[in-house]
């Protein structure tokens, strides 16, 4: 059985490397902000709104309206379209509150995708920023499916997710403890 993974680690940039993070992390609140007030805008008039079409029709203006998107990695604008459309559908079949417009400084974040970017020992090269460090070693196991940069309290955070078989029989038992929530606390692999 395969299973997906998510790891997180702390990177080590530079200054220049923060503020491009900072753009990264703007440049998809921005695709998110508009994606959302043209859904909005299309939902209001009648029409049936999709991320790929609101995607289609950000990136036929971009180039002479908003030329700083190019500066940082293409799935920081792009992406944002397709979380939007899973954002709505979620909403739509009741397992989630309506989407909500983004703020600075929240939940900022960006999405590279899989093919994007690669890890070595000790760093992580980012399409057009080049390697970054990183402050502990990369699990070397399974193949890459995504990552995700963002700011975490003054400190920049890479989190990627691979693939990798699951075999029952090598896991130990699950154990459990109380934590100061009062659940109780598993290792199990859902």
């Amino acid at each position: 059985m395969i299973i997906q993974l998510t790891h997180k680690t702390e990177l080590d940039p530079t200054n220049v490397q923060r503020g491009y993070f900072a753009r990264a992390c703007g440049t998809a609140r921005f695709a998110w902000n508009r994606g959302l007030a043209e859904w909005n805008r299309q939902y209001e008039e009648g029409l049936k709104p999709s991320g790929p079409a609101l995607k289609k029709a950000f990136n036929a203006i971009k180039k002479e309206e908003f030329p700083w998107v190019s500066d940082v990695l293409r799935d920081a604008n792009s992406q944002p379209f397709s979380n939007l459309q899973t954002a709505f559908g979620n909403f739509f079949k009741g397992r989630a509150k309506r989407p909500h417009f983004k703020k600075k400084g929240i939940g900022d974040s960006f999405y590279i995708a899989n093919d994007k970017f690669r890890i070595d020992e000790n760093r992580i090269r980012i399409p057009k920023l080049g390697w970054v460090r990183m402050k502990e070693p990369f699990c070397r196991f399974g193949k890459i499916m995504g990552g995700d940069g963002f700011p975490d309290g003054g400190q920049v955070v890479c989190q990627y997710r691979r693939q990798d078989e699951y075999h029952p029989g090598n896991m130990r038992k699950p154990s459990g403890c109380r934590c100061g929530s009062g659940r109780e606390a598993s290792g199990d692999i859902v």
